[in-house]
């Protein structure tokens, strides 16, 4: 019954690929390029191997999963949000889904203009900015980084640690980070965003 829940949430999700780049900054790389351009089938084939995964590690899946991408409403992401990740999918013989438990993550406003996200606690991280990419979506340029290093470098400074992918708002209090072809261990990543 859960697998298929899993294939008629995918099926029915509006999420096509990054088929534009204008938002994104002008030095967003050709692999990068190359993952959003595969995005939808990197996502299919991940939630596909997902299905050997764990069965509680799956039923939290199809939560994450559940609503389609409504209006961003770009004013009422800043602040700290509950986050957890999924890594959908095995690069090689790892497991095809972890699911870790909550940690915490930030959207925040600059000065100058701008949205920055952050996952801030956890020994994997993440840290980039938010730019325009359509009604529904705002995508996503950022960089890897573990919780025992000094900080995060900018996106672009090391092909190994660069990340792209697309934010969405599936409900007032709810959004996924997802974050195509990661560099290590999963084939597709989710954060989901839930409010504090």
């Amino acid at each position: 019954m859960r697998r298929l829940v899993l294939a008629g949430l995918f099926a029915f999700l509006p999420l096509t690929a990054a088929q534009a780049y204008d938002g994104f900054p002008a030095q967003l790389t050709e692999a990068d390029r190359a993952r959003l351009d595969r995005f939808d089938a990197v996502r299919a084939e991940a939630i596909q191997d997902a299905e050997r995964g764990a069965a509680a590690d799956r039923e939290v899946l199809a939560k994450v999963l559940e609503g389609d991408a409504g209006p961003i409403g770009i004013e009422t992401l800043p602040g700290r949000w509950r986050c957890r990740t999924a890594k959908i999918g095995a690069q090689g013989d790892l497991l095809p889904l972890v699911v870790y438990p909550d940690f915490e993550c930030r959207i925040t406003a600059l000065p100058g203009g701008g949205l920055k996200f952050e996952k801030i606690t956890g020994s994997q991280r993440t840290s980039g900015m938010l730019y325009p990419y359509d009604r529904d979506r705002l995508g996503y340029a950022g960089a890897s980084w573990y919780g025992y290093e000094k900080g995060p470098k900018p996106y672009g400074t090391d092909p190994d640690r660069d990340e792209v992918g697309v934010l969405v708002r599936v409900s007032s209090t709810r959004l996924r980070l997802e974050l195509p072809s990661p560099k290590y261990e999963s084939m597709f990543d989710i954060i989901e965003l839930r409010r504090r």
